[in-house]
């Protein structure tokens, strides 16, 4: 239980808390909203650094729920890296990045672990089928992001082949939204 807050103007230890379900709590109304993301931090340090695991949040934290997202993290800065230049967050819910050569970008997955650690998911069949038809629908969308990226992170070569495969059996001859995949 908080109890007071006050500002002291001095330097404080401060202690880590870890919060159920979203990870997520608000410092009252000082217009803060506060994630424990030791679990991200520490995957992102460890696989490429501080710099980027600091990116990572940034890119993570949705403006539009007031959420962060890990999923959106990693694959945002896999997209950095990847493309060599910087992305910037989407304020419109119709999309969730905004890059200088692809546009509005509509990102989907990478399908990773509901328990903060980056884990990819054992992807089922039922899982896939629903990954390539949000894919389809974004795709298809006339109001929505004018590029599609999916992160296929953590799928094996089977599962790619087989979502890859359920998408372009999904879209409609014509389509005009281009499809990028992250390898």
């Amino acid at each position: 239980t908080i109890r007071a807050i006050r500002d002291a103007r001095r330097v404080s230890d401060v202690f880590n808390i870890e919060v159920d379900g979203d990870h997520v709590y608000r410092l009252l109304g000082l217009g803060v909203l506060v994630h424990n993301a030791q679990h991200y931090a520490d995957f992102f340090v460890n696989k490429w650094g501080v710099a980027i695991s600091n990116r990572a949040n940034e890119l993570g934290f949705d403006p539009k729920s007031l959420q962060y997202k890990a999923n959106e993290g990693l694959a945002g800065v896999r997209m950095e890296t990847l493309w060599g230049r910087q992305i910037e967050r989407s304020l419109d819910e119709a999309y969730d990045f905004i890059d200088a050569v692809y546009g509005k970008i509509s990102l989907k997955g990478p399908l990773v672990g509901a328990d903060s650690r980056m884990i990819p998911l054992p992807a089922v069949e039922q899982q896939l089928d629903n990954f390539a038809l949000k894919v389809v629908r974004d795709a298809h969308s006339t109001v929505r992001a004018t590029t599609v990226v999916v992160d296929l992170f953590g799928l094996t070569a089977d599962q790619v082949a087989r979502l890859k495969s359920k998408i372009n059996t999904g879209l409609s001859p014509g389509h005009s939204t281009p499809i990028i995949y992250l390898d």
